[in-house]
């Protein structure tokens, strides 16, 4: 269940055991959870913060564990010139009744626990892949503390949209996933995210989580191209265009351009303004576009949404299609 309005996020959820229908009640077996997060995300602020806990039963030795967690988390998205992307979270634990202890066969009192982690993360390969360095603390409530750092890599598998794939390697002697005898070790995955069907972009789409890069420092379009084809069909007078017989056809090419910048506009503010800023005006990451025009044409806008130099992500052809390059560009167009 999810409930989302402007920038808040609140999302709860139900997790039942594998077992069939005679262990989906507190008196069956299996390990149940609620979970349940609340977030706080701005789309022209590159900033995120939240909380987010679970209560949950599970069967032990001697009877059920009930246990419950509570968590705090910020992010920060990375930004000009190389200033990477920061996460932080803290988060606290108790297990009312942890079972018997397997070296000693003494029953263990309950207890409380706590851990943290801090992260930098940067994307790389023109937004195709996420580098990123996390240190991990953990205190497991019966004495023992355990450090321990990761190096990650997320990615996209060239030329297969669909296809994803994931690297951590584990460092350090006393990290509590290598164990005591260093490391590092590894771990992988690999996922395809098939579509089922086509999804058309709207202003209820997420807002990339990482920084757009500054199309200002986009090349300038050819000197010997019009300034901008766009406005210019729209600005022919009926008398001016030779062969026209309609004095209604400019006013459908002004509408239409002004139909896609529209779109573009509501494009733009669910995929761009985190980083540009509402109306272009920056703020976040990514510089102001104001007078955008004055430096390119539509053409060339389009062109730097499609190949963008990094950090900024790559949104074509997903989420946005070939039309909706070309709004977004119509819609910087007239900022």
């Amino acid at each position: 269940m999810a409930y989302v309005h402007k920038a808040l996020d609140v999302e709860a959820g139900y997790f039942l055991t594998g077992e069939d229908l005679n262990g989906l009640t507190d008196f069956g077996p299996g390990d149940k959870t609620f979970q349940w997060k609340l977030a706080y995300a701005r789309p022209d602020f590159p900033v995120e913060f939240g909380v987010f806990g679970s209560n949950g039963s599970i069967p032990v030795s001697i009877g059920t564990d009930n246990y419950s967690s509570v968590a705090g988390y910020v992010q920060v998205d990375p930004g000009h010139y190389g200033r990477p992307g920061a996460f932080a979270v803290y988060q606290s634990g108790r297990d009312g009744n942890p079972g018997i202890d397997g070296a000693s066969g003494n029953v263990m009192p309950a207890t409380s626990s706590r851990g943290a982690s801090f992260a930098l993360f940067e994307p790389i390969f023109r937004g195709g892949a996420m580098l990123a360095l996390r240190h991990d603390f953990n205190d497991n409530g019966f004495g023992t503390l355990s450090n321990g750092n990761a190096l990650n890599l997320g990615f996209n598998v060239p030329h297969f949209q669909y296809a994803h794939g994931y690297l951590e390697a584990n460092l350090g002697g006393n990290s509590a996933l290598t164990g005591a005898g260093g490391g590092p070790t590894w771990k992988g995955m690999f996922w395809l995210t098939l579509p089922i069907k086509n999804v058309t972009t709207t202003a209820a789409a997420p807002a990339p989580v990482t920084s757009a890069a500054p199309l200002a420092s986009a090349p300038r379009a050819n000197s010997s191209s019009p300034p901008n084809s766009a406005n210019a069909s729209a600005s022919v007078s009926p008398a001016a265009a030779p062969g026209n017989t309609s004095a209604s056809e400019p006013k459908t090419v002004a509408a239409a351009a002004a139909g896609g910048a529209a779109h573009g506009k509501t494009l733009y503010a669910a995929n761009c303004a985190a980083c540009h800023g509402a109306g272009g005006a920056g703020g976040g990451a990514g510089p102001s576009l104001k007078g955008e025009k004055s430096k390119k044409d539509q053409a060339a806008v389009a062109a730097w949404i499609k190949n963008p130099a990094p950090p900024m992500p790559k949104l074509y052809p997903s989420p946005l299609s070939e039309k909706d390059v070309s709004d977004v560009a119509a819609y910087i167009e007239t900022l």
